[in-house]
């Protein structure tokens, strides 16, 4: 049987650009939205052809839960009437504070059908929210948590953390926060300050995190979400009790499994080729419009740029590394060395990082995959 497929929708509209945030958004885009609809909704009819049917949906940007109803059922419809999405498929939407209240809460799920929301909080501390940029506060995440409880949905929260300046003690109190609100999941992401991001445009004048203080964080975070019953599952992910709440959908990428990507800036991937599509909504509605292919580019693997993602992947997730895909000189000595210092779990044929590992990730990739000297 073909194997299932993903989709990831992007919706690149926000109220506002947090300085933070390099990825494809139009702050008060609202003017373009029901032209970038149908553009999506064009794009989905057209698939290539070769994807399965669906068991995962995530809806992303962006900031998604600020379409109205109206536009957000036109996607929904599209999808629903022109791709086979199983029965049991993960839908997943992203929202921010202050723009869900009780009726939207109840329309996403009830309506649209999302069974998974993840709410983009970033902070529990109004000091840390203010530097970041949030439109949002305490109270409106709080406010937010509590109209998903409402409906019944199981809701993740993302926090951002690594701030400069930021304390351990900082830290374990929005993590402490975010707990109590009894999340299926937690994410947790070290700032970067990516180009394209305002706070790139700084430069010298934005003060950065040291890497011992954002070390200490990493661990610090690991060890206590794992204290309160969560599977530190992937670098920055944290699933609640078991790994029933782990993202299914995110979990593709990591295994280099095929998902299709819509809307600006989205990629696609069918287990040989990878393609992306234009970036700016409106560059996007334009290719579109003109009968235009919306596709920028497209590479297809060699068989050892599979093998190297397929190592720097595996070490950022639980579900580790084939051995046989590990080509250091003198491997086995170095698989005992990094194991006694705990940075990473010998299981049979595969080789899993540890928590403590995840932390370098990467660095376990280069060097094991043989892309590095040691």
């Amino acid at each position: 049987m073909p194997e299932s497929s993903g989709l990831y929708v992007h919706i690149p509209f926000c109220r506002t650009k947090c300085p933070y945030c390099s990825f494809d958004s139009t702050p008060d885009g609202e003017a373009l939205i029901d032209d970038y609809i149908e553009a999506v909704c064009d794009e989905i009819a057209a698939r290539p052809k070769g994807f399965a049917g669906f068991d995962t949906v995530y809806f992303g940007g962006g900031t998604p839960g600020m379409l109205t109803d109206d536009q957000m059922m036109r996607l929904v419809d599209a999808i629903r009437g022109e791709l086979a999405v199983e029965p049991d498929a993960e839908w997943t939407v992203e929202v921010n504070p202050g723009d869900i209240g009780a009726e939207k809460a109840r329309f996403l799920v009830k309506k649209a059908g999302f069974n998974r929301v993840s709410i983009g909080v970033q902070s529990f501390e109004q000091n840390e929210l203010e530097f970041l940029g949030r439109r949002h506060d305490v109270q409106d995440a709080l406010d937010a948590v509590e109209d998903f409880r409402m409906v019944g949905v199981p809701f993740g929260l993302d926090l951002i953390q690594g701030l400069p300046g930021q304390s351990v003690e900082a830290r374990m109190r929005s993590l402490q926060k975010a707990v109590a609100q009894k999340p299926a999941h937690i994410s947790v992401y070290e700032l970067t300050i990516d180009e394209g991001s305002e706070f790139f445009k700084m430069g010298d004048k934005l003060p950065r995190a040291t890497q011992d203080a954002v070390a200490d964080g990493f661990v610090a975070t690991s060890r206590y979400l794992r204290s309160r019953g969560f599977i530190h599952y992937e670098v920055s992910n944290y699933s609640a009790g078991d790994l029933s709440n782990a993202s299914r959908h995110n979990r593709r990428y990591w295994e280099s499994r095929p998902w299709l990507g819509v809307g600006a800036s989205a990629h696609s991937f069918d287990g040989a080729s990878r393609w992306w599509n234009v970036r700016g909504a409106a560059a996007y509605i334009q290719a579109a419009q003109a009968g235009n292919t919306t596709v920028a580019g497209r590479e297809t693997l060699t068989p050892e740029q599979k093998r190297l993602e397929r190592v720097a992947l595996g070490f950022r997730w639980m579900g580790g590394v084939a051995r046989e895909d590990l080509l250091a000189d003198g491997l086995d000595g170095l698989l005992q060395r990094l194991a006694r210092e705990k940075l990473i779990i010998v299981r049979e044929d595969r080789v899993h990082s540890t928590p403590e590992g995840f932390l370098v990730a990467d660095g376990l990739a280069r060097v094991l995959s043989g892309s590095m000297p040691v």
